[in-house]
């Protein structure tokens, strides 16, 4: 891009020193540069999934403003600046994608096989984060503790085939047999949430979830 300032050296100092001059009527001001007339976008000029409908206004930070549809085929005006250097390449769909694609599917372990929003799921997620995340208020109870989750639960569908038969219904918590033992299929069994309170309160192990 072609830049002189506004009140700068003068065009002949800047020609002599090599630097490009833009030629009188060939630019536009903004703020204190000249900008070349081919830096305006036109109708139908591609950025990422935007393409520009029309030119909508100037800022008060003097930057050009246009009206552009995504593919998706939602309006918004986006700066000039912000197109050209990819900071916005989409009305936001694509970062909703994104989010989407790194929360689910073969990304993440936790949404592999299915079931991500049922209470079964959140059940077996927090079994993992317990047992995993030291930043978890219940770790230290549970991975503070050696307490893990076996191999093939780790799976969600093996561990979901296993409640199913095994009695679970809404409203009730996972509970190991031996509180000393790994989350597994031999040591756990499904309780009442006060069934659960009860033990926590006489073992001061355990939390329910």
């Amino acid at each position: 891009m072609t830049v002189q300032k506004k009140f700068g050296p003068s065009r002949g100092l800047l020609a002599r020193q090599g630097h490009a001059v833009i030629p009188h009527g060939e630019g536009l001001f903004l703020g204190d540069i000249i900008m070349p007339q081919s830096h305006k976008l036109k109708p139908g000029d591609r950025f990422g999934r935007l393409s520009v409908v029309s030119f909508s206004s100037v800022n008060k930070h003097r930057s050009r403003l246009y009206l552009c549809r995504c593919d998706c085929g939602t309006e918004k005006i986006f700066n000039r600046s912000d197109l050209h250097s990819g900071r916005s390449s989409s009305c936001g769909c694509l970062r909703i994608e994104r989010h989407k694609a790194a929360t689910s599917g073969e990304k993440n372990h936790f949404y592999i096989h299915g079931g991500s929003g049922t209470k079964l799921h959140r059940l077996w997620r927090g079994m993992f984060e317990r047992c995993n995340d030291p930043k978890h208020i219940s770790f230290k109870f549970y991975g503070g503790k050696g307490v893990t989750v076996c191999n093939e639960w780790k799976v969600f569908s093996v561990f979901r085939c296993w409640a199913q038969r095994n009695g679970y219904q809404n409203g009730l918590s996972i509970e190991r047999i031996d509180p000393l033992g790994k989350y597994e299929p031999s040591n756990c069994e499904w309780i009442t949430r006060a069934e659960n309170t009860a033990r926590c309160n006489k073992t001061r192990w355990g939390i329910a979830i």
